[in-house]
C-alpha cells in the first residue's frame, strides 16, 4: 500500500490551489497547522487497512492542516490512496461533497469507522480496460 510523505500530501494538497487559482478563485496557501499534518500522515500510514487509510484521509475534512482547500485535498488524498491499490471512489458529485461538508461541520467526529462503512458503499474496482497503457 501506498505510504502517504509530507511531501505527496503537500504537493497534492498546492497543485489543488494551483488549479483553483488559475480558474480564479482566491486561495490562501501553506500549511495552517503542521502537528495537525504530521498527525494526519501518521494515522493514514499506521493504518493497515485500505479503507481506514482512505477513511482517515476524508477526515482531514475535520482536523484542518492547510488554510484552505481542506475539502478537496481530503478527497483527492482518499482517492488517491485508494487507487494505488485498484478502486476509486464512485459517487456522485453532490454526495462526496455532503459527505465533506459532513466531516468538516464535526458530525463524524473521531467516527472512522462510519466514514469506512461510507467509503465501502461508493467504492468500486478501476475499470482496468479502460486505462492507458505505455510502452
Amino acid at each position: 500500500m501506498i505510504e502517504i510523505t509530507r511531501k505527496i500530501l503537500v504537493g497534492l494538497h498546492h497543485d489543488i490551489l494551483r488549479r483553483a487559482q488559475a480558474s480564479g478563485e482566491d486561495v490562501v496557501w501553506g500549511v495552517l497547522y503542521e502537528g495537525n499534518l504530521e498527525a494526519l500522515i501518521y494515522r493514514i500510514n499506521k493504518s493497515e487497512d485500505l479503507f481506514e487509510k482512505a477513511a482517515w484521509a476524508l477526515y482531514s475534512a475535520d482536523c484542518h492542516p492547510f488554510y484552505d482547500g481542506q475539502k478537496r485535498t481530503a478527497h483527492q488524498l482518499a482517492d488517491l490512496i485508494l487507487r494505488s491499490e485498484g478502486y476509486h471512489i464512485h459517487a456522485v458529485e453532490e454526495e462526496v461533497i455532503d459527505m465533506l461538508l459532513k466531516i468538516a461541520r464535526y458530525e463524524y467526529q473521531g467516527d472512522i469507522p462510519k466514514i469506512v462503512m461510507w467509503l465501502k458503499e461508493n467504492v468500486r474496482e478501476v475499470d482496468r480496460s479502460r486505462q492507458l497503457h505505455f510502452g
